[in-house]
């Protein structure tokens, strides 16, 4: 039996995606036996560079024509600054990462910064992620996202190639659980601003530090500073893979966020929400919370928060109307799901041209207009039918970006609607059939 993807049905059958099901217990086996299945790769670290470049293209096993190429972009972009044994580690451990990762990425340059700079970390060499930003035209926020991928997965797979701790004590951070400060309108009303400012400078640097200790250190000491501080709390939930725990963390921060604003002002500026920017981290934790709650199964919660949503910001940047629509139609409240695509009428985008099909399906089953919204549908992303019919296997980790009808878009929507297509299998069926 082929292994599951992260976002594929576990094959247990209870219906849930994989990683929220066997994941965990599937890779406690997997590490278990890790050293005695996976042999030290054989590997020459005195070749020149262009041995390097022949290593890549006749001795290395790749499962993309595009991760070759970024090893050749990564050994001439490390060349001019690097002995020839940091460039080889680099590309072996792409060459691994690539191979059972399986990344997409339009451009080179993040993860090769990201390689980069976990080569300079493990060797003690000096460089800032500032300095990689600017030599591969890169955000210092995408190179950190990227390395953080990488790190946890040379932790896994070969264990003493970077060692978060000065004693090697690797405590298992997924189950460590912050006391969560107090909360309350006339706690927030007496917060020092110079309270408020340091607490600011803190999450700068915590969302930029790759290192997943240190990074949690800076989340606890800012949150002593300021507990209404809403991004916060979204890098804690984003720091564990515990859904239940992430639940609590946004839960509490978005507490956080409406005693930071206070009742008043988002009564008074409810419609304009987006506009201003001191409402951004109250709205990012909300939708957070709401996309937590929808997978999660608390529907009646997600509906809340995203109908407020659009109330607040009805021009709706974040997408909440996307996800609410398939809650609507998860629930059969069609009539409503009906309500917000006029609303919405213009919206020429990917997720509504799918619903649309749900919705008639539900309301109508085989019918001829049926026919025409599912070829509507496909006009505007023909991906989306591979990924659910398992035609293709969605990505380990979703992408940051997209475009119209391209396969990214697609995998971001099957990702997000999944708990509603599994339970339309003679909806999936008539698909496969067309």
């Amino acid at each position: 039996m082929s292994k599951p993807g992260r976002n594929d049905p576990c094959y247990c059958g209870s219906g849930q995606k994989y990683k929220r099901c066997c994941l965990e217990k599937d890779q406690l086996a997997e590490r278990a036996g890790l050293e005695a299945a996976l042999p030290e790769p054989d590997l020459d670290y005195h070749l020149s560079v262009a041995e390097i470049h022949s290593l890549i293209d006749e001795d290395m096993v790749w499962h993309n024509a595009l991760y070759p190429m970024l090893a050749h972009h990564l050994t001439d972009g490390m060349e001019p600054y690097f002995e020839e044994q940091h460039i080889i580690e680099a590309v072996s451990l792409w060459n691994e990462f690539s191979n059972v990762q399986k990344p997409l990425f339009r451009k080179f340059g993040a993860y090769c910064a990201a390689l980069e700079y976990l080569v300079c970390e493990a060797h003690g060499i000096i460089i800032t992620q500032a300095e990689l930003a600017k030599k591969y035209q890169v955000s210092v926020a995408t190179i950190s996202k990227r390395f953080q991928e990488l790190n946890e997965f040379a932790e896994n797979h070969y264990g003493d190639m970077l060692d978060e701790y000065e004693n090697g004590d690797h405590e298992d951070l997924d189950h460590e659980v912050f006391q969560l400060p107090p909360l309350s309108q006339k706690s927030r009303d007496a917060l020092p601003l110079k309270s408020i400012k340091l607490a600011d400078e803190l999450l700068q640097r915590a969302e930029l530090q790759p290192n997943r200790r240190q990074r949690l250190d800076l989340i606890q000491h800012l949150l002593e500073l300021n507990p209404y501080c809403a991004d916060a709390y979204l890098l804690l939930a984003g720091a564990t893979s515990d859904p239940e725990q992430a639940y609590l963390y946004l839960r509490h921060g978005l507490q956080a966020a409406e005693l930071d604003l206070g009742e008043g002002f988002i009564a008074e500026n409810r419609g304009d929400f987006w506009l201003i920017d001191e409402t951004r981290p109250f709205i990012r934790i909300k939708f957070a919370y709401a996309e937590l709650c929808w997978e999660l199964e608390n529907q009646t919660e997600a509906i809340h928060h995203l109908e407020d949503l659009l109330s607040l910001s009805p021009n709706d940047s974040v997408g909440a109307r996307y996800l609410l629509l398939a809650v609507y139609l998860d629930r059969k409240r069609l009539d409503d799901a009906e309500r917000l695509l006029e609303t919405y009428e213009d919206d020429i985008d990917a997720s509504f041209a799918y619903d649309r099909v749900i919705l008639e399906f539900l309301r109508h089953g085989k019918s001829a207009r049926l026919k025409m919204l599912y070829r509507n549908a496909r006009k505007a992303n023909r991906h989306v039918p591979d990924y659910l019919l398992g035609l293709m296997p969605l990505p380990e980790t979703m992408p940051d970006l997209y475009s119209p009808g391209d396969s990214y878009e697609a995998a971001l929507y099957v990702n997000s609607h999944f708990q509603l297509w599994i339970k339309l299998p003679r909806l999936l069926e008539w698909m496969a059939g067309q």
